[in-house]
C-alpha cells in the first residue's frame, strides 16, 4: 500500500502544480519524476518482472565495441537498432542495473518530449503514463516501450502532412521493435475526414468481427504468421495466448471505448485546446478497433493496440481542460480515482 500512498501523493502534487501554473516549477518536477522512473526501472527486482531474465541473457550475449562484428546478429531478438544500443551500453558497463536504467532513461526522455508537444498538462499526462503504461513499457516490454515512444513523436507530422518526418520516425522506431509497422496505415487513414458516425461505425464493425468471426480471424492470422515465418510471433496466436484470451469480455475494451466516445462527442470543446485532436482521435480509434477485432488473442491484441492507446496521456488531460475551470475540481477528482484504480491493478493486485 506504500506504493499507492506515494502515487496518490504525486496526484495531489500534480493538482497543486496545475492550479499554481508555475511553468518552471512544473518542468522541474516533471524532469525529477522522469529521472526517478528511470532509476526505478534500472533498480527493479530482477526476479519480479516478466521478460527481465530474457533481456539479461541477451545482454550477457551482447558484445562490446572491442569485440563487435558488424556482421553479427542480435541474440534473442532481431531488431538491429536495439542491438547496437545494447552494444554501446555494454561498452561502458556490463551492469544489468545500468543497462535497464539507460534504456528506460531514453524511453522516458522521449515520452517527456511527447508530453511537451501534445499534452496541455504534462505532469498529469505523466501520472497517467505511470499508472497505465510504465510497468508494461519500461519494466517488461522495454524494446516496444522505446519504439512506441518514438512513433508518438510523429503525431504532429500527421497533422502537418509531413510524410517524410513521420515515416522517418517510424523507420527509426522499427529498428527497436518491428511491431511499429502497424503505424504505417495510420498516416493514410487520416486522409479520411473522420466524423462522429465513422467512429461509431468503426466500433460496430470491430465488435462484429471480434464477436462473430473469431474463428475465421484466428485461422487467417495464424496462417499468415506461418506463411511469413515470423518466428517467435507465432507463439502469440497459439496455446495459452488463445486459451486465456477473454475475448469481448476483456474490460480494457470497454475502458478504451468509453474514452474514445467521450473524446469524440466532446469534439467541439476538445479541438479548441488540442490542435492535434483529429490525428490523435484517429490513432486512438485505430488502436481500439485492433483491440476489439483481435480480442481472441491475448498478446497480439493488447501489444499491438497499446501503441496508440498511449494517446490517453494526451487525451485525458485535454478533456479535463476542455470542460473548463468550473468543472476542473470534480473532473480531476474523478480522473484521479480512475487512474489510481488502474495503478492498483497494475502494481499491487497483479504482482
Amino acid at each position: 500500500m506504500t506504493l499507492l500512498f506515494v502515487y496518490i501523493l504525486f496526484l495531489l502534487i500534480v493538482y497543486f502544480c496545475i492550479k499554481e501554473g508555475n511553468e518552471k516549477m512544473n518542468k522541474m518536477i516533471l524532469l525529477v519524476t522522469c529521472f526517478i522512473l528511470a532509476w526505478l526501472a534500472g533498480n527493479r527486482d530482477m526476479l519480479r518482472w516478466a521478460d527481465t531474465d530474457s533481456y539479461m541473457i541477451c545482454f550477457d550475449n551482447t558484445p562490446t565495441f572491442s569485440n563487435f562484428d558488424i556482421s553479427s546478429n542480435p541474440y534473442g531478438y532481431s531488431e538491429l537498432g536495439f542491438y547496437w544500443l545494447s552494444v554501446l551500453i555494454k561498452s561502458f558497463s556490463s551492469s544489468y542495473t545500468f543497462y535497464f536504467f539507460i534504456i528506460a532513461a531514453i524511453s522516458i526522455w522521449v515520452i517527456y518530449k511527447g508530453l511537451y508537444s501534445y499534452c496541455c498538462y504534462p505532469l498529469l499526462g505523466l501520472a497517467i503514463y505511470i499508472a497505465r503504461f510504465f510497468s508494461g513499457r519500461n519494466l517488461i516490454q522495454i524494446r516496444a516501450g522505446l519504439a512506441y515512444a518514438i512513433v508518438l513523436l510523429g503525431i504532429k507530422y500527421i497533422t502537418e502532412r509531413n510524410w517524410k518526418y513521420y515515416f522517418s520516425l517510424v523507420f527509426i522506431a522499427y529498428q527497436f521493435h518491428h511491431s511499429v509497422i502497424i503505424a504505417v496505415p495510420l498516416y493514410f487513414i487520416t486522409y479520411i475526414k473522420i466524423e462522429k458516425w465513422h467512429v461509431i461505425l468503426g466500433l460496430v464493425l470491430a465488435f462484429i468481427l471480434g464477436g462473430f468471426f473469431q474463428g475465421e480471424l484466428q485461422n487467417y492470422v495464424t496462417d499468415q504468421i506461418e506463411d511469413f515465418d515470423v518466428g517467435t510471433a507465432a507463439t502469440y496466436t497459439t496455446g495459452v495466448e488463445v486459451e486465456q484470451a477473454k475475448g469481448l469480455a476483456n474490460p480494457l475494451i470497454y475502458f478504451q471505448v468509453l474514452i474514445l466516445l467521450v473524446y469524440t462527442f466532446a469534439e467541439d470543446k476538445v479541438k479548441r485546446v488540442d490542435v492535434h485532436y483529429y490525428a490523435i482521435r484517429a490513432a486512438y480509434l485505430y488502436s481500439t478497433m485492433i483491440l476489439i477485432t483481435f480480442c481472441m488473442f491475448v498478446a497480439l491484441s493488447t501489444r499491438t493496440s497499446t501503441l496508440f492507446a498511449t494517446c490517453e496521456i494526451f487525451m485525458l488531460p485535454s478533456l479535463l481542460k476542455a470542460f473548463g475551470k468550473n468543472l476542473f475540481n470534480i473532473g480531476y477528482l474523478a480522473l484521479s480515482g480512475g487512474i489510481a484504480g488502474i495503478f492498483v491493478l497494475n502494481y499491487i493486485l497483479t504482482n
